[in-house]
């Protein structure tokens, strides 16, 4: 598993890419659903 900071400067990445505000949004999205659904089980 990447680590937090990893995950930061590959947010911060992403931002610089013209759609990167969207995919960062996504990857948040898809971060939460996987913590909470590893919350739930």
């Amino acid at each position: 598993m990447s680590s937090v900071s990893d995950l930061e400067q590959y947010a911060k990445f992403l931002d610089t890419l013209p759609d990167g505000a969207l995919l960062v949004d996504e990857l948040g999205k898809i971060l939460l659903a996987n913590d909470t659904a590893g919350h739930l089980f």
